[in-house]
């Protein structure tokens, strides 16, 4: 994920006194690496929401990468203890990939190429396009 994408993003409670010592220790971890945050109601995966979240973009540098590899999974990254929704981004800000954790559930919208090399993989028959 982190190697076609220019930019990640990771959702945030909006009060952070909700987060867990180790989510608290994650975003000192990415704070260096942030290079734009936003207060939203809506983020890759969830169009609206009640309630509103900080959605934080970081350079998906080695840090990064090894800091969220430190929780396991995308799916164990699930609040209030922690951040949760990654979201991989192209240039331009363009989303992907991303997944809703608390759902189990990713999606990756992928070029007509991507898509034919991912179906030689996984098998054309699992694939759908819109």
């Amino acid at each position: 994920m982190f190697a076609g994408s220019e930019e990640v993003s990771l959702v945030w409670p909006a009060r952070v006194s909700s987060l867990s010592e180790s989510g608290v220790a994650l975003r000192e971890v990415l704070r260096p690496f942030t290079v734009a945050r936003r207060v939203t109601r809506s983020w890759p995966g969830t169009e609206r929401s009640s309630r509103e979240v900080v959605l934080e973009y970081y350079r998906p540098d080695r840090e990064v990468r090894r800091a969220l590899a430190g929780a396991g999974s995308p799916w164990a990254l699930v609040g209030p203890d922690w951040p949760e929704d990654l979201a991989g981004y192209r240039a331009g800000r363009a989303c992907w990939f991303g997944c809703v954790s608390h759902e189990e559930f990713a999606f990756a919208l992928l070029s007509e190429e991507e898509r034919r090399a991912f179906g030689r993989v996984v098998g054309e028959g699992l694939l759908t396009s819109r």
